[in-house]
């Protein structure tokens, strides 16, 4: 056993970052023999796999196949999960102050994440619903159900129409999906309640202030995915700035308005920070080894290191997505810098930015993928986005449960009930 003492490595965030941080940690851990134990403190018992929560929201999966309890992805005896909300940390005591807890560290890796980012606009927080949590996923998918019964009740004219718009803020990877998938959730609807509604009443009006959809990736994504939202019935209004936000309004630059029953948000996300001895970072700036940088001074700060979506990676003056395959990338280089910081290396690493492609689904059976500069869309890119997050899932029973859904999703209609 190498050291005299057991090191403390306490990871904060039971997300994709935080989570990979800790599997990496584990196996040098068993295979070098360290005395060491890796602490993972998350607010939740369980790590979610956000990429599938547009699935959640729209009837395509259930929730427990998109979640695994962070205890049973680690049955090892130097690991160490704690349930407990961070408030601070203490870099002077080397602790981690949480709400009823202190827990000391030798080397703290910060993997908080990210939530939903609304840019100070009046509102924006009060009267949306964004899509981050799986608690927000049940509420898009229970508001949703619960307008549509609603209308259902109406006499056919200008006011049920009304009561049957809903309007998605942002056209990114996240509004994009969402819309293609609501697009077809509620098709299942109207078809189940068997010409008590129709379609043609129904308008999902995805709202963007830029020119084009997804303006942050390459131009063959925003031109496909456009196709396939018209398609599927999606109205697009690009170039629409939203100034605010009210209950059922939204107000655009230009002074129009535009009524909706409900508003959902995924016009962007911001870094989920902690402080740090008694000071706010709007995010964590971060070097290639992942130690966090005090912005005056581009000093590291000692023993501590960040990564993922609450850290700022900066590549050629360019800021690194926020992608889940952004943190587990880092992963590997944070978990050897973290235990070469403990004594147990020879050499820091650096993390070299680079994407293995990107994937956007647009409801059941297309895709957009991108790989490399080889790009290509439909059927093919759908069922290569499912097979590859398939693997991605933690735990067989998981993996096996999701390609039930998606294969019973091929002979039935998605569900369209309520979830408690």
């Amino acid at each position: 056993m190498r050291g005299l003492f057991m090191k403390q490595i306490v990871i904060v965030g039971g997300g994709f970052g935080g989570v990979s941080c800790a599997k990496e940690l584990l196996k040098k851990i068993k295979r070098k023999n360290i005395n060491a134990k890796v602490t993972l403190i998350s607010e939740h018992n369980y790590f979610l796999f956000t990429p599938m929560l547009h699935e959640v929201a729209t009837g395509g999966l259930s929730r427990e196949n998109i979640i695994v309890p962070i205890n049973t992805i680690f049955k090892n005896p130097s690991f160490i999960f704690v349930k407990e909300k961070v408030r601070e940390i203490d870099t002077k005591q080397k602790q981690v102050i949480c709400s009823s807890c202190c827990i000391a560290y030798d080397v703290l890796i910060l993997a908080t994440g990210s939530r939903a980012h609304f840019f100070s606009i009046p509102g924006a927080e009060e009267y949306t619903v964004p899509l981050r949590t799986l608690q927000n996923a049940h509420q898009i998918r229970n508001k949703v159900i619960a307008q549509l019964e609603k209308a259902v009740l109406l006499e056919k004219n200008e006011k049920r129409k009304k009561e049957l718009t809903f309007a998605i803020i942002g056209a990114g990877p996240t509004g994009v999906e969402l819309a293609g998938e609501l697009s077809e959730f509620i098709d299942a609807f109207v078809k189940s309640h068997q010409g008590k509604i129709e379609k043609k009443e129904i308008t999902i009006l995805l709202v963007h202030r830029g020119k084009e959809i997804l303006d942050m990736l390459p131009a063959y994504y925003s031109a496909e995915c456009r196709k396939r939202l018209e398609k599927l019935g999606v109205t697009l209004a690009l170039q629409s700035e939203v100034t605010k936000v009210e209950r059922e309004k939204i107000t655009l630059k230009d002074g129009t308005k535009k009524q909706a029953a409900l508003i959902f948000w995924t016009a962007g996300f911001a870094a989920n920070t902690i402080p740090i001895d008694k000071k706010h970072y709007n995010s964590y700036e971060i070097n290639m080894q992942g130690n966090i940088l005090i912005a005056e001074k581009k000093e590291k700060l000692k023993n501590i290191f960040a990564l993922g979506d609450c850290s700022t990676f900066i590549v050629n003056g360019i800021k690194a997505p926020m992608l889940a395959q952004v943190a587990v990338k880092q992963a590997p280089i944070i978990a050897h810098n973290a235990l070469d910081n403990l004594g147990f290396g020879k050499q820091q690493k650096e993390y070299v930015f680079s994407l293995d492609g990107f994937l956007i689904s647009v409801g059941q059976y297309f895709a957009v993928a991108g790989i490399k500069d080889v790009y290509f869309s439909g059927f093919f890119s759908w069922w290569l986005w499912r097979t590859i997050y398939l693997t991605k899932l933690y735990g067989w029973k998981n993996k096996i449960r999701v390609a039930l859904d998606w294969t019973l999703n091929f002979f039935y209609p998605r569900d369209t009930s309520e979830v408690e």
